[in-house]
């Protein structure tokens, strides 16, 4: 495979993104339309009511942008502080190996600590839309399966996260090609994008269309085939690190075979332990939150319907999960 010039922006380059948005905010915005043109056909004035609705759904949107935009800033201290002090200790938490075991032996950590340990992640949102996305390969043109870890750990801290919020979101995690585009490269233009949004759409108005993050089949591919090793095989050093990446352990098998982001799974678990006992506590009591909405929306949605059977499955997925979390 060829791989186009990374460090030309307005190439065609291959890239990994995380797009979920907010189900059932469409035809929300939908109703609002109506009512705005039913009561203001012509003035462009909005009703005082009519304002405080949008201004509730603005409040559903603003705070998961934010928890983006959080991540994003977090990690770009931690990537500092690894590279700068001690880049053995992040490579050992994302090999979920003791640094010692992973790296013994590799002295020049060069391209290591400045193309893998630091891919560049950007986020944007457009309506409810969320993106977030990084390109799959360093300036070396290698492929980098650590730019997608760092994206299934916020894929997995939004599901947690918005579920305890009471807010269902539905998403896909897809690996392809786009462009970045814009003054500031702030944008994402691209197949991959159309990808994302088809794999979301195929479930809506079906039993497995619940909250959950799908994966692409190409990102399944370069996850369980690890393609990334190919590239480095000539470097051993190299190859022998990046062999201990493990990103097997974030995919889940549902019993319909659709292939799921395991949000509540050990991979996730393991790697908050391992990055800080105060995220990993926080993560855990929103765990307790995230129960209680789904359960109470099987309570209000009664059998049959739709949303009864959506939510259930859910809930038949998180309690599979759980001896891994310790439910409060």
């Amino acid at each position: 495979m060829t791989l186009a010039d990374p460090q030309k922006k307005s190439d065609l380059c291959e890239y990994f993104i995380f797009c979920t948005d907010i189900q059932g905010q469409t035809d929300i915005l939908k109703e609002f339309s109506v009512e705005w043109y039913n009561v203001s056909p012509e003035a462009n004035v909005s009703p005082p009511e009519l304002t405080e609705k949008i201004k509730k759904t603005i409040g559903t949107v603003i705070p998961i942008a934010e928890f983006f935009e959080d991540f994003i800033s977090g990690l770009s201290v931690s990537q500092n502080d690894c590279v700068e002090k001690d880049v053995y200790e992040l490579a050992g938490l994302i090999c979920n190996r003791p640094p010692q075991d992973v790296l013994p032996s590799y002295d020049n950590l060069k391209i290591l600590k400045n193309s893998f340990l630091k891919p560049t992640l950007k986020f944007e949102q457009f309506s409810d839309t969320f993106l977030l996305f990084c390109r799959s390969s360093t300036p070396e043109c290698f492929y980098n399966p650590i730019g997608l870890w760092y994206i299934l750990l916020q894929a997995c801290a939004v599901q947690i996260a918005t579920l305890a919020a009471k807010i269902s979101m539905r998403g896909a995690i897809c690996f392809g090609p786009a462009m970045e585009i814009g003054k500031k490269s702030e944008h994402l233009y691209g197949p991959v994008l159309v990808e994302a949004k088809e794999i979301e759409n195929k479930h809506q108005g079906q039993p497995s269309g619940y909250p959950r993050i799908f994966f692409s089949e190409r990102v399944l591919k370069f996850i369980e085939e690890e393609l990334w090793l190919e590239q480095v095989k000539a470097d051993k050093d190299l190859s022998r690190c990046l062999s201990e990446v493990n990103l097997k352990d974030f995919i889940y098998k549902d019993d319909n075979d659709d292939y799921m982001l395991d949000f509540l799974g050990e991979a996730f678990r393991r790697a908050l332990m391992t990055i800080s006992g105060d995220l990993l506590d926080t993560v855990t009591g929103l765990i307790p939150n995230a129960y209680a909405f789904v359960e109470s929306e099987i309570e209000k949605h009664k059998n049959p319907s739709r949303l009864h059977s959506r939510y259930s499955f859910l809930l038949e997925y998180m309690n599979s999960r759980i001896g891994v979390w310790k439910r409060k």
